[in-house]
């Protein structure tokens, strides 16, 4: 693995619905199969396989990552700035606001318009400014069509405004990064329009319990842009407007959500794009666990449809004929095209799923301890009328709430 005593790594909480805390250490000796650290750990972080006749092993156990490397991107400690009443665009500083009277100013990092930014193998730390739009630890800034775009192997700590954004790119690649204690999204993807990028093999953790006794909510933070991904309406270790990229692998630990998909079109994506009605990428293989409300969660219906859409010849927009936004073609088929959330594990988080989406499929899905294993209020039958919306999963020790109509489930 290349780790080095003396390295920092963290260890998640395993305590269910965002209860416990994560800790820190330094690493004191290195064996064959064993790591020494610094100091006692005041929590147990559990390690459990769980192999079930008929379904994929399922691995719940604590992430264990290492935020150190050679290469560090750091500044000054937070400063806390009043806001200012001259001030009109939240691009341009702290703007005043009813909800905001101060800004965290920390470092940021970003390339914007044109070119390729890469940073690999890198620590960022005190970074993000929150409510000073724009302002985060890595950033993607309107890079339309970048393949060679990349964040990678970097390890992100102690941010104020979310980790790392993807904001009007498409085709980048987002893989085996590591963030901790960073409030707001830890991954954010922005406008809506995004296409094809690549999130890969990410964890996030939040060190903190979702408890307003101990001055802080969790990793929730108020007075950005975005109650939804960055508040306590509805935090998310991953966070994503637009559904055409793909999540694989992905762990995250602690927050209040550890995935929300909540289609929407802002920026230049503003009545260009029919959010919730866009082809979903490859979601697979991903752990949400520990989460205050869910794990796996979209919201205002995503029915994925048969579009257009390009990143080169669009910006990821739909085509000027809005009628790909309909449900039913001009003689009456209906658009649906279908969508897989495959091998993904939710455990120990108190919501799973939807109030309502269509044309997706659960398959070889392990929800197990949460207190709703699948909640899931309406739907449609896929576009074959036959296709199971859940197939060859398991569900263990919670209840499961599936629309009264409309839903397959094979034995």
């Amino acid at each position: 693995m290349g780790w080095q005593v003396g390295d920092r790594i963290a260890i998640a909480s395993t305590e269910q619905f965002s209860k416990g805390f994560s800790h820190a250490f330094r690493i004191t000796s290195l064996g064959l199969n064993s790591v020494g650290v610094d100091s006692p750990s005041t929590e147990l972080h559990k390690a459990d396989f769980i192999n079930k006749h008929g379904v994929e092993a399922v691995l719940m156990s604590a992430e264990v990552i290492n935020l150190s490397r050679n290469i560090i991107i750091t500044g000054d400690d937070f400063t806390h700035i009043p806001c200012d009443s001259s001030v009109t665009n939240e691009a341009q500083g702290c703007k005043c606001e009813s909800w905001r009277t101060k800004c965290t100013t920390g470092l940021h990092t970003l390339q914007a318009n044109t070119g390729v930014m890469k940073i690999t193998n890198t620590r960022v730390e005190k970074c993000g400014q929150r409510g000073i739009q724009g302002k985060y630890c890595l950033h993607f800034h309107k890079m339309k069509s970048c393949p060679n775009c990349e964040f990678s192997n970097n390890a992100i700590e102690t941010s104020q405004q979310r980790g790392i954004i993807v904001h009007d790119t498409h085709r980048s690649l987002v893989e085996n990064n590591v963030l901790y204690n960073v409030r707001g999204s830890g991954i954010y993807i922005e406008d809506g329009n995004e296409m094809y990028n690549k999130i890969k093999y990410n964890v996030v953790i939040c060190p903190f319990p979702l408890s307003y006794e101990l001055g802080q909510s969790g990793c929730t933070i108020p007075g950005t842009d975005n109650d939804q991904a960055d508040t306590s309406v509805n935090q998310a270790g991953v966070y994503t407007r637009a559904g055409t990229n793909d999540l694989i692998g992905n762990r995250a630990a602690q927050s209040f959500n550890g995935m929300l998909f909540e289609p929407g079109a802002r920026g230049e994506a503003t009545n260009q794009v029919c959010p919730n009605q866009v082809a979903l990428g490859r979601w697979e293989g991903n752990t949400w666990h520990g989460h205050g409300r869910f794990g796996t969660y979209t919201l205002f219906g995503p029915y994925a449809k048969i579009n257009s859409r390009s990143p080169e010849n669009q910006n990821g927009h739909s085509s000027i004929d809005w009628s790909e936004c309909d449900g039913f073609d001009a003689d009456g088929n209906t658009r649906g095209i279908p969508a897989a959330i495959a091998n993904n594990v939710d455990y120990d988080n108190v919501f799973v799923g939807h109030y309502e989406a269509g044309d997706i499929q659960y398959k070889n899905h392990a929800s197990l301890n949460n207190l709703n294993l699948m909640y899931w209020k309406e739907t449609k039958n896929f576009d074959d009328d036959c296709s199971a919306h859940i197939t060859s999963s398991y569900y263990e020790n919670g209840n499961v709430a599936l629309p009264v109509i409309n839903s397959r489930i094979p034995y």
